[in-house]
């Protein structure tokens, strides 16, 4: 890139809408990039199981990672990764930068990820999808004796995920102020069994329940040629089960997340001001 010295990855909306998404994780985007290495957010800390992924970047462990949405930084400063998720669907563009990274970017040694939202426009779209799995419909695991082995008599353990979500976008003022709303839910239970034939007291049959939720809102406002204003909020919370059927531990996390945007064009410069406020808990 002539222009530009930062070496990056940019996933355009059109391929974000295209791509078979399976785990319906944003982060799991940067896998596009070379060298980039994605693990479940609990190979670094337990209360970031199931829900959250780290993004190491050229060898890297991917706790130290940046990640910004519409310019305001979610990193987790404690852990690592991220202390806010977001629905693939609300995504507009996503950018993963491993090396001279540009201004806008928050300091980092290992690599950052740069998201924009998505917005409305003068056309009114919207979207729905539904999906559900069990244990029926992937590959047996007895082709090992590993279901034998775990005490199913050749079946898959019970297991179900339903996953569900609607987008919608449109005009409140043709030309002037658009709207666009996401909602997401995820629900998973399974079931684990651990056998100790030396120690039948310990013989342990346990649900394992994990459950996810986004909720996003942003209205943009043209408030003439040169000066644009976006609100938005988010919501994420997500329930996940960890440890062993043995010693089981639950977390809960939720986010809120409001940004506040205002950009300024001139005829030779740009100004870009961001205001957020991130509540984690």
């Amino acid at each position: 890139d002539v222009s530009r010295q930062t070496v990056d990855t940019v996933v355009s909306e059109n391929v974000i809408r295209n791509l078979p998404l399976y785990s319906r994780n944003f982060l799991d985007l940067a896998g596009m990039a070379p060298g980039v290495t994605i693990r479940d957010g609990g190979a670094i800390d337990p209360t970031k199981e199931f829900a959250y992924r780290t993004v190491g970047i050229a060898g890297r462990s991917g706790t130290s990672t940046r990640v910004q949405v519409d310019g305001i930084d979610v990193t987790d400063e404690t852990v690592g990764t991220t202390v806010a998720n977001f629905s693939p669907d609300a995504v507009h563009e996503f950018q993963l930068s491993q090396s001279s990274l540009d201004i806008s970017t928050s300091l980092t040694s290992s690599g950052a990820i740069n998201i924009i939202s998505r917005s409305g426009s003068n056309s009114i779209h919207a979207s729905w999808f539904f999906d559900y799995y069990n244990q029926d419909m992937g590959a047996r695991l007895d082709y090992l004796g590993k279901a034998d082995l775990a005490g199913y008599g050749g079946n898959n353990p019970p297991f179900h995920r339903k996953r569900t979500g609607v987008t919608a976008g449109g005009p409140l003022v043709k030309d002037r102020l658009f709207w666009h709303a996401n909602w997401e839910r995820h629900y998973q239970k399974e079931e684990r069994l651990f056998k100790a034939p030396l120690f039948p007291q310990l013989n342990i049959q346990q649900d394992w329940p994990a459950g996810i939720r986004y909720t996003s809102g942003r209205v943009d406002w043209i408030a003439s040629d040169s000066v644009r204003v976006f609100y938005r909020f988010n919501y994420d919370w997500n329930l996940a089960t960890g440890g062993s059927a043995v010693s089981p531990f639950q977390t809960i996390n939720w986010t809120t997340t409001d940004v506040v945007g205002l950009n300024y064009n001139t005829a030779r410069m740009t100004h870009a001001y961001r205001f957020g406020y991130v509540n984690f808990n």
